[in-house]
């Protein structure tokens, strides 16, 4: 396996492991716990935008 291989198999389970915690975020109604502009903020999973990949 090249490392390039190994790095976007890396990066698609990590994509795939933010979109899980958000979905069952807005499932329970929990907020998320996000790093935006050097601080930490606490934002309703349902503000969360869904990017197209």
């Amino acid at each position: 396996m090249t490392k390039k291989t190994l790095q976007l198999k890396a990066i698609k389970a990590l994509k795939e492991a933010v979109r899980k915690v958000v979905e069952e975020h807005k499932h329970s109604g929990r907020r998320l716990v996000v790093w935006r502009n050097g601080k930490l903020m606490r934002i309703p999973a349902s503000q969360v935008l869904r990017k197209a990949n």
